[in-house]
């Protein structure tokens, strides 16, 4: 009713509705390519000799890493992070800082995070079953 009120041509109508489709899908798939470039970022960065140092989890290193350079992510319905903890990896140039949280159902499943990314800080950049 309000759209009707602010344009009464349906001309300018059909003008504002494609415009503002267009945005949402413009921002709909920016958001798709970013996580898309961190991940390739990420994988990229990873190798064979990299190593998890500083870390009081118990879970499976090696998974964690070949996961997250091979990029195998899962996806999980009606779950939550909880526990967010820094883990530090080493890599070839340094060393490689991500937050790693695990699932509240499911003790096995972790949920990564980019801080080097503001999107990443909030919006995980991938969910890696560990085990």
């Amino acid at each position: 009713m309000f759209f009707t009120a602010l344009f009464k041509e349906w001309k300018i109508r059909k003008q504002v509705i494609i415009l503002l489709f267009c945005v949402m899908l413009v921002s709909f798939f920016s958001l798709l390519f970013l996580k898309r470039m961190i991940r390739n970022e990420l994988s990229e960065q990873l190798s064979e000799y990299s190593f998890i140092v500083g870390t009081t989890l118990e879970f499976d290193e090696k998974r964690l890493i070949s996961a997250l350079k091979n990029q195998i992510y899962i996806s999980t319905n009606k779950t939550r992070p909880v526990d967010r903890t820094t883990l530090r990896i080493v890599i070839h140039s340094g060393e490689l800082e991500l937050w790693i949280s695990r699932d509240s159902d499911n003790p096995n499943i972790y949920w990564i995070y980019h801080p080097k990314y503001l999107y990443s800080r909030s919006n995980e950049i991938g969910k890696i079953q560990v085990r």
